[in-house]
């Protein structure tokens, strides 16, 4: 089944849903099952050193050929975060940050390498601040705790 909505089109997936990287059970099995659904599959990378990262982005493609991200939860990550972002936008198509300051500097390196910036907001401030700093799309987090897909650019 296909579901073409503006966020299919712009990641590239088939069913207008994209999963949420709720640590680590967001490892490289569910992601890739979910990306062979249709949907977008995240991995959770936060904390993962550049070389175990680049070997999660490699088992993960080498298991689907669907829409794939990776989520870098903010507190956890470590201060090589350039370089993972980097890494990172060169294997999926999404990067996902939640729980940080909208970062121009790591959006721009995100779109500098062929990906998708995406950020989770909490409030219309931090909706504002990642619209100023690039994302391509937002996910904003209610208080129920359901993420609804908010479009910037699209």
């Amino acid at each position: 089944m296909v579901i073409r909505t503006a966020f299919t089109d712009l990641v590239g997936c088939t069913v207008p849903i994209q999963q949420a990287a709720i640590g680590s059970l967001a490892n490289v099995r569910l992601a890739a099952a979910v990306a062979d659904a249709g949907g977008l599959g995240l991995v959770s990378v936060a904390g993962l050193p550049p070389d175990l990262l680049t070997n999660v982005l490699r088992d993960l493609r080498s298991r689907t050929r669907g829409a794939t991200g990776c989520n870098f939860t903010m507190p956890f990550v470590e201060d090589d975060v350039a370089e993972c972002v980097t890494i990172a936008a060169q294997h999926v198509r999404v990067i996902d940050f939640f729980w940080g300051e909208p970062d121009e500097a790591l959006v721009s390196t995100v779109h500098r390498h062929g990906a998708l910036a995406c950020w989770q907001i909490g409030s219309v401030e931090e909706g504002a601040a990642a619209e100023r700093a690039g994302c391509d799309f937002i996910i904003a987090q209610g208080i129920d705790k359901f993420l609804f897909l908010i479009s910037l650019h699209i």
